[in-house]
């Protein structure tokens, strides 16, 4: 044996395989594969924002400026609740819709919505669960039942008495 055979290679060389498409899961519905195709194609954020906008009279400017009124708050928390639960987006995906916030910011908003839609958190005035209920009806994901085409108060009304503010 040489030393040239030593650093040649001899075995036979394999095509690299072709790269797979990603499939969805199988345990997703035909019609929920149609909506995933056709998210992709909107902008899932504009969406939301404009569904906290006609609900809360809240703008995507107020949502994503970083204010900590409680009315503000809790429109932000679930405004980032609708985004990851209805469209998928990713954590990082979230924090860059409201102003470059950190990821774990984001995992906070998430998880206090979830826990707020199981038990009312003491001295909100807004149902957490009706009101994301209906949003999600208003987004199109969910589809319109008695608890979303139920009339909610007016929220920035309720909040702003709560502050012992007058609404505008």
């Amino acid at each position: 044996m040489t030393n040239a055979s030593l650093f040649v290679d001899t075995s036979p060389q394999r095509e690299p395989e072709p790269p797979r498409a990603k499939r969805l899961p199988l345990a997703l519905s035909s019609e929920a594969r149609r909506l995933t195709r056709y998210l992709s194609t909107v902008d899932p954020a504009g969406d939301v924002f404009a569904a906290i906008a006609c609900r809360s009279g809240l703008v995507r400017a107020d949502l994503v400026r970083k204010d900590r009124h409680k009315r503000v708050a809790l429109f932000r928390h679930v405004a980032a609740w609708l985004m990851r639960e209805a469209f998928g987006l990713s954590f990082p995906e979230l924090g860059r819709e409201f102003g470059n916030r950190d990821h774990t910011t984001m995992m906070n908003s998430v998880r206090n919505v979830d826990a707020w839609r199981l038990a009312q958190p003491r001295g909100c005035p807004v149902d957490v669960r009706a009101l994301t209920d209906a949003l999600l009806a208003d987004l199109g994901v969910l589809p319109a039942g008695p608890q979303a085409t139920a009339e909610l108060p007016a929220i920035p009304d309720l909040m702003a008495a709560q502050e012992g503010v007058e609404a505008t």
